[in-house]
């Protein structure tokens, strides 16, 4: 069944990147959504503030890890709640979803949604 939004967060989990991700997802409430974290997003596994507040946020989104670049960080246990996916699962989601919703670059600069 496809996802109704899918996120792609690249951002890492500071005021701003947090502000921005959990105040889309409140605007946008209900439906299925995939959270693909990926490169400094893959903090917010790593976050407990992050995790709690995605927690109070985010009841029936399903939160990926890019599985890949978790492995290269150490490939630490995966928090409870939380799966690992790859970017081909990710670009599956994305090209079946009504809406995608990106936060953060790749360049590590400004948060864009």
């Amino acid at each position: 069944m496809p996802y109704d939004e899918v996120m792609l967060i690249r951002c890492p989990p500071d005021e701003a990147g947090l502000d921005a991700v959990i105040s889309h997802v409140r605007a946008q409430p209900g439906g299925r959504r995939l959270m693909f974290f990926h490169g400094p997003g893959l903090d917010w596994a790593e976050s407990a503030i992050a995790r709690q507040r995605l927690a109070a946020a985010t009841q029936a989104a399903t939160l990926m890890l890019c599985s890949a670049g978790w492995r290269r960080r150490g490939g630490a246990a995966v928090p409870a709640g939380w799966q690992l996916g790859s970017l081909m699962q990710f670009w599956d989601a994305a090209d079946r979803c009504a809406e995608i919703a990106s936060f953060g670059r790749l360049d590590g600069g400004s948060r864009d949604e």
